[in-house]
């Protein structure tokens, strides 16, 4: 009840006051009378006015803290999925663990996490964040299965928008990556998008709908679904996938892309928008969806302890994040690193000087472009080394000993030389030439010379023992003239080749083209002794295969030796390279596997190699010269060096490389003068490279000389979240450490195998860019060689040359990087722009081409990173209930 005075109430109460105040006797109790009067008739509905207010009150304040309760667990969800804290919150979390819903039922079985926030707003919170499979008609994977899909590769969508108001959905197929043998059978069964709350399609949009003639031409459907909207081209029949939109028949990888419009009810762009597609025709090609957008459904219950009165508030929200396929790796990194060799001439053609070790830092920045940032946390820490190693100073063999020698001369009319030997009739002995000779014609049995006694050689199996004699003709020999030899374990019972086949015979040579008419330009020909005849009973024996009595051959100084290898064996890259000797090569010889490392002023320490590949030096010139790269993960040791103090906790700090500094043990003689500014030189016999004897005209082979090495950080960090590396190192099955050699044929190196230059690398996934975002990628590669003046030399990508500020385009590995103190190996990092149109969003494979005019390289490592993440926006849906 509600009480309003009246006009007229009011003019009778001031008729009755008047005469009251005038007399002034008893007015103030008149007038307390008559406000009692009225108060009593106010009283009662007023205090019952107040109560309802009270009671109403206080239901409509329970009621909005529990709202508010409810709608902070919403925030606070929203926060752990853009902060990317669910696998913090939720140990078991699985970001491939996918619940369906039906707009009804919520039942979730795969994963279930549930966070509790007791007494907040004295209400009882509980919240449930679910990943929400998205995909039309498809049921959800297991996380194996989702998993499996995304590592395969073999068929990848994505999607993004290309302007204001066009979507493009891109489907690309790694057809080569496809067992199948019919991989041009694929059919594309169905492509379908989910539109988020506030986005529809735009009817007759889509370039699937341009021309009723085209093979793939299709109207879509739509419909309403999970509060958005979902749009469907199913294809009857299936078409081919080569036969789609925007297919290259011969590029690789296939690319497909389907444009539509779109139109949005709040001028935004539908970045939660999910793609989609089915398959038929190639096996375990079924499917492949946008995993790049994660959709999450929140459910926030608040509870009143006391009434069991509950508020819930249930939302969605998307999160955009680079999917992670098999070569990705999250984080970012900075990679740096020095050269070991130098010039002492501004001409570095030619690097002469070998360091005792170099240094480089890792430094700080909290942009990430040149160092760490300081909240980085090192998540990896990789170790490189490379060089290349020349064996002719070398000589591992030892002392040689001579087992027998025969001079095979004699005093003519006199003397009886043929001591050691069985003659035939046609071998005499000249008095021209104090040799032995023989005469062509007569029977074979007539021009074999025999070794008389056999020889004990079953003391050096363990040595190269080789029989050698020096040999020129007399005449004019034929092609079918021949002069040939066998060999016996035996003392001749059973007689072989050089090779130590039983019955055949050796030819040591055939007509007089490679040798000439007197001892001085006749040859010593040479021949190492099979172990099958290293007996206490070795034999040999020649024939003169000469069919004309006017052809002659001389033989002379015969010579059995044994030559110690040594425990170190030969520097030189193996004729018949296997994995055993060449392991004793880099590992027993050479040594190179074996590097000094130390951080901020640590004592040394030894770091060997987890993991190496070694390259033959290809030409003439550098035969038998050699490349290697060698990799070691050193993550534990910086962390014991941070823990000591050396280094900061995110990893920066100044390291330190050096060689071994030791006597080589085969040969003390190969040493090399390792130069230790402001300090005296030392010597090392296992050097990390061979430098050059001079810094300007020595031998060609020294235009190879390099040595060096990098580091390479690989953290996480709140300053720089959401980046994804892809690194192409020997760790990688498919990665080959190779030669570049442009005179000998090899001018873009095959560094995949597949036996075409240059190289395609994937197991990535390139993202969208975010709002005005200039920088699409960034990689490093380090090469292994030592020369600027030979230029020619390009990094490509998609075709498109690489700089930087040290580097141009057209001699890009010119000894000199960005943040490198020493020439001498380039480590260069490279910025790859959006504006510069070589990559593009979806894009899951890049074609790197390095070609050389004219120089020679080792390719060592590429690393490239993205950024991976894109937060949510809020929610994009929301609905209150209780």
């Amino acid at each position: 009840m509600t009480w309003r005075p009246t006009k007229k109430g009011v003019e009778l109460l001031h008729r009755l006051a008047v005469p009251l105040v005038r007399g002034e006797r008893g007015q103030a109790f008149v007038a307390v009378l008559i406000l009692l009067g009225l108060g009593g008739l106010m009283l009662p509905p007023l205090l019952d006015l107040a109560s309802t207010s009270l009671l109403t009150e206080e239901v409509h304040e329970t009621s909005l803290r529990r709202f508010y309760t409810a709608d902070s667990g919403v925030e606070d969800a929203l926060w752990q999925i853009k902060a990317d804290e669910l696998s913090t919150l939720f140990p078991d979390y699985d970001r491939y663990a996918y619940s369906d819903y039906d707009g009804t039922s919520y039942a979730y079985s795969d994963y279930s996490a549930t966070a509790s926030a007791p007494d907040l707003n004295s209400m009882d919170l509980d919240i449930t964040i679910e990943n929400v499979w998205v995909p039309y008609g498809i049921d959800a994977p297991s996380p194996t299965e989702a998993q499996q899909i995304l590592d395969d590769s073999k068929l990848v969508v994505s999607g993004s928008v290309t302007d204001a108001g066009e979507y493009r959905i891109r489907i690309t197929y790694n057809h080569e990556q496809v067992t199948d043998p019919d991989w041009d059978e694929l059919a594309v069964d169905q492509i379908g998008i989910w539109l988020p709350p506030g986005f529809t399609y735009v009817a007759d949009s889509s370039n699937l709908e341009e021309d009723p003639w085209d093979d793939y031409y299709c109207v879509p459907t739509t419909q309403p679904y999970k509060s958005g909207q979902v749009v469907l081209w199913d294809f009857s029949p299936n078409v081919l996938f080569t036969d789609m939109p925007e297919v290259v028949l011969g590029d690789y990888p296939l690319i497909a892309s389907i444009e539509f419009e779109y139109l949005s009810s709040s001028g935004r762009n539908p970045d939660a928008a999910v793609s989609w597609t089915t398959t038929t025709g190639v096996d375990d090609v079924d499917y492949a969806w946008d995993a790049d957008v994660s959709v999450f459904k929140i459910e926030s219950e608040a509870t009143d302890p006391v009434e069991g009165a509950t508020t819930t508030v249930e939302a969605y929200t998307a999160r955009g994040e680079l999917r992670r396929i098999s070569a990705a790796i999250d984080g970012d990194y900075y990679a740096t690193g020095n050269s070991l060799i130098t010039s002492t001439d501004s001409n570095d053609d030619y690097l002469n000087r070998l360091w005792k070790e170099s240094a480089a830092t890792v430094s700080t920045d909290d942009t990430g472009e040149d160092g760490v940032p300081a909240q980085g946390i090192p998540e990896a820490v990789y170790l490189y080394w490379t060089g290349w190693i020349d064996w002719h100073d070398y000589d591992p063999t030892g002392a040689e000993t001579t087992i027998f020698f025969d001079e095979c001369t004699h005093d003519y009319g006199g003397g009886d030389d043929f001591d050691n030997w069985n003659e035939g009739g046609n071998w005499g002995l000249s008095s021209q030439y104090s040799a032995f000779w023989a005469q062509g014609g007569g029977s074979n049995w007539d021009k074999i010379m025999t070794l008389r006694d056999s020889i004990d050689l079953s003391d050096y199996t363990d040595d190269t023992v080789t029989v050698s004699w020096r040999v020129w003709r007399g005449g004019s020999l034929e092609s079918n003239d021949c002069f040939e030899f066998q060999m016996s374990g035996d003392d001749g019972s059973t007689w072989g080749n050089a090779e130590g086949v039983s019955g055949a015979i050796e030819t040591a040579f055939c007509d007089d083209s490679t040798f000439g008419s007197s001892p001085g330009s006749g040859r010593r020909l040479s021949y190492t002794i099979p172990a099958t005849y290293l007996t206490d009973e070795f034999s040999i024996r020649f024939r003169a295969n000469f069919s004309s009595s006017n052809d002659y051959i001389y033989f002379d100084e015969f010579s059995v030796t044994a030559q110690s290898t040594g425990s170190g064996g030969s520097l030189r890259y193996p004729d018949t390279p296997t994995a055993e000797n060449l392991r004793q090569l880099i590992e027993d010889t050479a040594r190179t596997s074996v590097v000094l490392l130390d951080a901020g002023g640590s004592a040394p320490v030894e770091i060997s190699a987890d993991m190496w590949e070694i390259e033959p030096t290809t030409g003439a010139a550098w035969e038998d010269t050699w490349s290697y790269c060698c990799f070691a993960d050193v993550t534990e040791q910086v962390r014991d060096w941070i823990d000591d103090g050396y280094l900061n906790n995110n990893a920066s700090g100044t390291y330190t490389l050096g060689h071994n500094v030791a006597e080589n043990e085969v040969d003390p003689d190969f040493s090399f003068d390792l130069y230790v500014p402001y300090g005296p030189d030392e010597e090392t016999g296992y050097p990390l490279g061979t430098p050059s004897p001079s810094p300007s005209s020595p031998p060609t082979r020294y235009n190879y000389s390099h040595a060096g090495w990098s580091i390479i950080v690989i953290y996480t960090s709140p300053e720089t979240a959401g980046h994804q590396l892809y690194l192409f190192d020997i760790q990688d099955p498919a990665f080959d450490f190779t030669e570049a050699w442009a005179p000998a044929g090899y001018p873009n190196p095959d560094f995949d195998g597949d036996g075409e230059g240059g190289g395609r690398v994937s197991g990535f996934l390139v993202p969208d860019p975010v709002g005005e975002e200039e920088i699409a990628a960034k990689m490093t590669v380090f090469v292994g060689e030592g020369d600027s003046l030979i230029n020619g030399d390009e990094i490509e990508v998609n075709g498109t040359n690489l700089s930087n500020s040290l580097s141009p385009w057209n001699n890009v590995w010119n000894s000199a990087s960005p943040g490198v103190s020493e020439d001498g190996v380039d480590i260069d990092t490279f910025v790859i722009e959006w504006d510069d149109n070589i990559v593009e969003p979806g894009d899951s494979s890049a074609e790197i081409d390095l070609p050389t005019g004219s120089d020679g390289f080792n390719l060592v490592y590429i690393i490239l990173s993205f950024r991976s993440e894109v937060t949510t926006g809020g929610t994009i849906s929301f609905l209150l209930s209780g």
